[in-house]
């Protein structure tokens, strides 16, 4: 091998090195939710190496068991999981959605903490902090919104009775 062969091949073989390194050094590791690797069903959430607790999410989000950071706002966790679209309008539909939390795994009985998700995220509620073992639930309840077709089908089945009524009053008048 001559010195010039010898010479690219060492460094390409830095270049490939100082890739590699870099590649470690400068790719932070992600905070979002991930998978744990030793358990696929659970999610995670946080930094890595911060102490964790285990809660668990369902209704309208990514529902499961979620470990997240002891100390999380709820805010925050509702963020990662919710799947709720605040901008998304129908005029024809009203949505209420709410945020439900009890404590220690038990959802029967009433909430620890019961809020709207607009509620929650334009912060006029205080939140509670997170505990082990709690439950969030992401509800969205569809109402049918009362529209001039509503309207107008009542005014009509009114004036409809109404002119019966009249034909049968003028009729027994003679």
């Amino acid at each position: 091998m001559n010195t010039s062969t010898a010479s690219c091949s060492r460094k390409l073989l830095a270049f490939i090195c100082l890739a590699a390194l870099s590649s470690l050094v400068f790719i932070p590791p992600s905070a979002n939710a991930q998978n744990i690797s030793d358990n696929p069903g659970i999610q995670d959430y946080g930094r890595p190496g911060v102490p964790r607790i285990t809660i668990y999410v369902w209704g309208d989000a990514q529902t499961g068991v979620w470990t997240v950071e002891e100390g999380a706002s709820m805010l925050e966790v509702l963020t990662a999981t919710s799947r709720v679209r605040l901008g998304e309008q129908n005029p024809d539909r009203r949505q209420i959605r709410t945020l439900r939390v009890f404590r220690d795994g038990n959802r029967s009985g009433e909430p620890e903490f019961e809020a709207r998700i607009e509620d929650v995220f334009s912060r006029n509620v205080e939140l509670p902090e997170l505990r082990e073992r709690d439950v969030l639930v992401v509800d969205t309840r569809t109402r049918r919104r009362l529209s001039w077709r509503d309207i107008n089908q009542v005014a009509g089945t009114a004036a409809s009775v109404l002119s019966v009524f009249l034909i049968l009053d003028r009729l027994s008048g003679d």
